[in-house]
């Protein structure tokens, strides 16, 4: 038996250490002991650890009745707020999953392959009731209610309020149940993109060539409205197109000079307004904000529905627009400004800010804007549009977003730490599922 304490070699029997003359049999004890202590305390610091990481992840926590739920995959491809406070997340491997409607869950449960989903409130496919679809990585189209197997090679989808369009990746168009003809549009080819004007009940048609032309009445004009064309667009009133030199043409009797290059361009009423590389508010003529059919209704310290002419040059360090009654500007610095007849916008506390967005209620009695900050954090703006008042919460819910989701009625946040959390219709969305 070898001693612990001077490494003296004794016999198997020996009571006390030749050597030092220690008692062996304590010495073996006091070793043993050590041991014991030693894994007692790796014991202890696994259930303490363990304790304070259960504490640190609530199962819930719950801020005005939203619930925050367990962790959502980091592999969320698309999330897509539906009605009545459904919502749709695609996976990166293609999956489906489906909270808040039932019939929904059970029709995308075998749904695979999907690149990209597709939401219609009102299909008159299925009698005027909510359509969910997805198209897949090969160009075939899935939905919930029609049969559309025989779409191939599709690479964009169109829901309009008389059915579904699709554009194939080699120009051809496929139509089901569009304009009460499932032939409509089928003739065309070499088609790059497709625009439905609501208003115009007119279809604009960019081809692969660049050129535009536009469909009315069951046929196709011959007329070609514009070419070298990088984008075609419908602003409510009439379309526009956006050139590849950078140039913007529209259907106004107005000049777009003013919005050569810009890197972003909106629609506000009659106007179109860009954000230059320097980041300044563009217009059509590039100084006051004009138009040859009225001025812009604007705030004014003296009235808020004083009508006049907004001097545009101020704003020289635009970020981001945001089209939400009015144009909210989204500079720079992270500050805020706002432009419109109504309402008067408040957004003097809004520092920080990274992203904006806004929703109403089902009503419209409410409309709520949203401001992420740098950190995540989330600053909220209610304006009570019947009583004109308007509510700031400051750091709303304590919520920390990597992005936000709008949907009809409310929103939905991704979290920095991947949970994804509601606010109005979607507050009381279950997103344990996902």
């Amino acid at each position: 038996m070898v001693c612990w304490h001077c490494g003296y070699q004794n016999s198997d029997t020996a009571r006390y250490c030749g050597g030092c003359g220690r008692k062996l049999m304590q010495k073996k004890r006091e070793g043993h002991n050590w041991w014991i202590w030693a894994a007692t305390l790796l014991l202890t610091i696994v259930i303490v650890t363990g304790l304070l990481f259960t504490l640190d992840r609530p199962e819930k926590l719950i801020c005005s009745g939203i619930p925050i739920c367990d962790e959502v995959s980091a592999e969320i491809a698309q999330v897509l707020p539906l009605d009545d406070g459904a919502v749709a997340v695609l996976y990166k491997n293609g999956t489906v999953k489906v909270s808040g409607n039932t019939y929904f869950a059970e029709a995308v449960s075998d749904w695979s392959q999907i690149t990209e989903l597709y939401y219609d409130r009102f299909s008159a496919v299925c009698e005027y009731e909510p359509l969910l679809a997805g198209l897949t990585e090969n160009g075939s189209v899935i939905t919930t209610e029609v049969d559309l197997s025989s779409w191939i090679n599709v690479k964009k989808l169109l829901f309009t309020y008389e059915g579904i369009v699709g554009i194939s990746v080699d120009g051809s168009v496929l139509a089901y149940g569009t304009w009460e003809d499932d032939s409509f549009l089928t003739s065309l080819s070499n088609v790059e993109d497709l625009v439905y004007a609501d208003i115009q009940d007119t279809w604009g048609c960019l081809k692969k060539d660049g050129s535009v032309i536009l469909l009315n009445d069951y046929e196709t004009a011959e007329k070609v409205y514009w070419n070298n064309v990088e984008e075609l667009r419908d602003s409510g009133h009439a379309f526009y197109v956006i050139k590849k030199d950078g140039t913007i043409d529209g259907g106004l009797e107005d000049s777009y000079a003013g919005l050569k290059d810009a890197v972003k361009v909106v629609d506000y009423q009659d106007w179109l307004f860009g954000i230059s590389s320097e980041g300044r508010l563009l217009t059509h003529n590039n100084g006051n904000i004009y138009t040859n059919t009225g001025d812009l209704m604007v705030d004014s310290p003296d009235s808020p529905y004083y009508s006049g002419e907004v001097n545009i040059r101020q704003f020289n360090q635009v970020k981001d627009i945001l089209i939400f009654w009015g144009m909210i500007l989204l500079n720079e610095d992270g500050t805020v400004d706002a432009i419109g007849e109504y309402p008067s916008w408040k957004l003097n506390d809004w520092d920080n800010i990274e992203k904006i967005c806004g929703t109403s209620d089902d009503d419209w009695d409410t409309i709520t804007l949203y401001g992420i900050r740098q950190d995540g954090s989330v600053i909220l703006t209610r304006y009570d549009l019947d009583r004109m008042v308007q509510t700031v919460e400051k750091e709303y819910c304590g919520w920390k977003l990597r992005d936000i989701y709008v949907g009809n009625g409310g929103v939905v946040g991704l979290s920095m730490d991947g949970k994804l959390v509601g606010d109005g219709i979607y507050e009381n969305t279950d997103f344990s599922i996902f």
